[in-house]
């Protein structure tokens, strides 16, 4: 088996953020407050005050883009920031001393104009905005275009419009690069699996991702939507030319072996070609901008020949 780019994970979290973009797949969660406005990805509630100076992200997908995009005005980041196994800003977020959890005591004491929540922090978003605070809630995580709007709403909230516009051209800029190396080239079948068993069909970012990086998702194939769990028995019905897993814990490393070492998998071509990879759980799971590098390394995996001149 091959690694790529080999990072520790965190398999309970990744797992948990997969069932959350399966549970919260193209929902708009309403907050209300008397005054707010919402789109099928986020909901705004609060006063509009302007310019936003002090923002608190308390969800990892905001994180990633305004430690990129307004960094400035950043004054706390999620839990999850400095944590390598699932985070693209552990440098970018160890410089933030405010690491935001649940609790609305610590939102308050930092005394922010803007807090961004994702759909799971509803309670807390309902609290926040009892106190007259602006508050955005992310919800889908389901494709590009959803990381695109996300950019923009966010620039417009920070009035830094330019600087999503240049976030995006920037992302964009990548994935049409590998675009034009995997253009013309043989799709492979890829499947994206886990120890859980989840596996990502149409309206997930993985789907999109395989898609451009040169491959045909196996969960789409099936007609899957959001994350639906893929039987052992199946995946060697299936039978996919290539095979990506996470090594980020323990956990993972060993399923790995056990996957491997399974005489019932032996037969699968991805096997039998050598064709199992490993990724970074912090490219499987991100929703911002980073997803530009999750495309890229799964391109080279895919299509190795496509990057031999790199």
């Amino acid at each position: 088996m091959r690694t790529v780019l080999h990072a520790s994970g965190l398999r309970g979290i990744l797992a948990g953020l997969a069932a959350g973009a399966l549970a919260l797949g193209g929902l708009a969660l309403m907050v209300s407050t008397g005054i707010g406005e919402s789109t099928s990805f986020l909901n705004v509630t609060g006063r509009q005050a302007g310019t936003v100076s002090r923002i608190l992200s308390a969800n990892l997908a905001s994180d990633e883009i305004l430690l990129s995009m307004a960094p400035e005005r950043l004054i706390g980041v999620s839990s999850l920031a400095d944590d390598p196994r699932v985070s693209n800003v552990v440098y970018e977020a160890s410089t933030r001393s405010g690491k935001i959890t649940g609790h609305i005591e610590r939102v308050l004491a930092a005394d922010p104009g803007l807090v961004v929540l994702g759909a799971h922090s509803a309670d807390l978003a309902r609290q926040v905005a009892e106190f007259g605070i602006r508050v955005m809630m992310l919800s889908g995580y389901e494709s590009l275009d959803w990381i695109r709007a996300v950019i923009r709403a966010l620039g417009r909230e920070t009035n830094a419009s330019d600087r999503a516009e240049a976030l995006i051209a920037e992302m964009d800029r990548r994935i049409r690069a590998v675009a034009d190396r995997v253009d013309g080239r043989p799709r492979p079948v890829v499947l994206s699996y886990s120890e859980s068993g989840y596996v990502p069909g149409a309206h997930t970012t993985m789907d999109e991702v395989i898609r451009l990086a040169g491959g045909d998702n196996l969960g789409g194939q099936l007609g899957f939507a959001g994350w639906q769990i893929l039987s052992r028995e199946q995946v060697v019905w299936r039978d996919p030319e290539v095979i990506l897993l996470r090594s980020d814990t323990a956990e993972e490393a060993d399923f790995q072996r056990q996957f491997m070492a399974n005489p019932a998998f032996r037969g699968v071509r991805a096997v039998r070609d050598g064709r199992v990879y490993t990724i970074p759980g912090r490219l499987m799971v991100t929703s911002s901008h980073y997803i530009a590098e999750t495309v890229e390394q799964v391109a080279r995996v895919l299509h190795p020949e496509a990057f031999a001149d790199q």
